[in-house]
């Protein structure tokens, strides 16, 4: 054996904890194959409507990852000009089994359409500051004025998801909200990080510092990457 690595043993799964896991992987892919299949439909059924709309976070990020079926599936989250968020929210009423009080201050709205819990955003605003709700409207514009956005095509129905640049801005304050608020999971700092390696060599560098210092989250964005 080669010096120093003496102490390096082959340590097999006990078969019940590997039964265990992948029973637990296999439910995750059903889970994330059906809320594929339910996005492909509502999204669909939205473009028939002329509705149109973007989906954020959830199953969008997934894409960043090696297995986006192994991905713990959310909500699903889409973010709409004005014009549609009222058009989508009109429409999608009338499906729900429940439907939560709206947000009108910052466009939001949130139904079960069984089984799944589905968000309208207007808008992506933050409650920490105004400086970052300004950033994050001008992410907005770019998106639906400027048409920066990529897309994914979900089994022959294409989803439109916020290009690198704005998502990158969306998905990292979602989760500073959530830090400064109720906490946030491993998975919210997971799907930043996935994004940063999948689109690294496509994010401008010099745009992102330049938002993150007028956001004044320079010492945010620092410390969670030193976590990482």
């Amino acid at each position: 054996m080669a010096a120093g690595l003496e102490h390096i043993v082959d340590v097999k799964a006990p078969k019940e904890d590997a039964l265990q896991f992948v029973g637990r992987a296999l439910q995750l892919e059903q889970r994330n194959i059906a809320m594929n299949a339910f996005i492909r439909d509502i999204v669909d059924k939205f473009r028939n409507a002329d509705i149109y709309t973007l989906l954020v976070k959830g199953q969008g990020v997934a894409r960043c990852y090696e297995r986006p079926l192994w991905r713990a599936a959310g909500d699903v989250d889409f973010y709409l000009s004005e014009s549609n968020y009222q058009k989508a929210k009109a429409y999608i009423t009338p499906l729900a089994s429940y439907v939560e009080p709206e947000d009108k201050r910052r466009l939001h709205y949130g139904v079960t359409i069984d089984p799944w819990i589905v968000e309208l955003h207007g808008t992506m605003h933050s409650d920490i500051s105004f400086r970052m709700n300004s950033i994050l409207d001008e992410v907005h514009h770019d998106i639906f004025y400027n048409g920066n956005i990529r897309s994914w095509n979900n089994n022959g129905v294409t989803v439109f998801l916020p290009d690198a640049n704005n998502d990158v801005i969306i998905i990292f304050s979602h989760f500073i909200n959530h830090f400064y608020g109720e906490g946030i999971g491993l998975r919210q700092i997971c799907d930043w990080c996935r994004l940063l390696w999948k689109y690294k060599d496509e994010i401008d560098i010099s745009l992102l510092e330049k938002r993150l210092k007028r956001m004044r989250l320079m010492n945010e964005w620092k410390v969670f990457g030193h976590l990482l």
